[in-house]
């Protein structure tokens, strides 16, 4: 059952309010620790982006779908966070999506064939 509200606690909503509340947000934008790190890891790759990604503060969920890669060697130097979450993507073929400041997705990257 839809309940309506009086028009009086709305207010009126304009076609240009309408329009602005249509517009697609701007991606999060990561607030993650500063600085360079070197990670020597081997794990699954779930493991990996845990813990890279509690390095620098971050957190992180996964895809439902999201099946790890069960043996990867994650070997970096003086990386910051950026590049070292771009080259943990390109180490187990997954991709990040910024959900908040300190909250990241991954899911797998499966290009259509």
């Amino acid at each position: 059952m839809r309940m309506n509200a009086p028009s009086s606690l709305l207010g009126s909503i304009s076609e240009s309010d309408l329009e602005d509340a249509r517009k697609p947000l701007p991606p999060a934008e990561l607030k993650a620790k500063a600085g360079k790190q070197d990670f020597d890891l081997k794990g699954n790759s779930r493991a990996l982006f845990e813990q890279v990604a509690e390095a620098f503060g971050l957190e992180v969920v996964f895809d439902t779908q999201y099946q790890p890669i069960e043996l990867v060697r994650f070997r970096v130097t003086q990386l910051g966070y950026r590049d070292s979450l771009r080259s943990l993507e390109a180490a187990t073929d997954s991709f990040i999506t910024p959900i908040s400041e300190h909250l990241i997705s991954v899911a797998r990257d499966n290009p259509s064939r």
